[in-house]
């Protein structure tokens, strides 16, 4: 178990940000500016002086859900399901037939789809093709990879 220092009380009140790399456009978490804190909702939290020491579980804070308002969003459990790359041909058609640079190639992760020009496929994958009857993705023809698998994607 590893401590996560809160020092957001004190003079800066977005240390993660410089410390951590927590925090995206200068907002800070929650817990780090005393909310779940001060509530008693991060799990094995202490102070010591001005300083919080909060217990991380795998790289992160557990936090105590509340009993009213919504869940809380957190991102507990990887996800399972495969991920398939298509090429569009009707994106390519109409590419050429109008002159224009819309994005080709669809990546399919679970419930997102993402468009993209370029793919870099950093690890293992299949080229499956179903003749008679169309796959997971609905193509016939495709790229699969484990959900573990990084993809780079590109547009331009």
């Amino acid at each position: 178990m590893s401590y996560l220092e809160d020092n957001s009380r004190a003079l800066f009140p977005c240390i993660f940000q410089v410390m951590y790399g927590i925090c995206d456009g200068g907002s800070c978490p929650p817990f780090a500016s005393g909310i779940l804190l001060g509530q008693g909702r991060i799990k094995g939290a202490t102070k010591q002086g001005r300083v919080w020491m909060i217990p991380l579980y795998k790289g992160m804070p557990v936090v105590i859900a509340g009993r009213r308002g919504p869940k809380g969003t957190w991102y507990k459990r990887p996800r399972q399901v495969e991920t398939c790359v298509v090429i569009n041909r009707r994106t390519i058609a109409s590419n050429a037939k109008n002159n224009q640079n819309e994005p080709p190639i669809v990546v399919k992760q679970g419930k997102q789809s993402h468009q993209c020009h370029q793919l870099d496929i950093k690890g293992p994958c299949r080229l499956v093709y179903t003749p008679y009857s169309p796959g997971p993705c609905n193509a016939r023809l495709w790229i699969e990879a484990a959900a573990h698998v990084p993809m780079v994607r590109r547009s331009f």
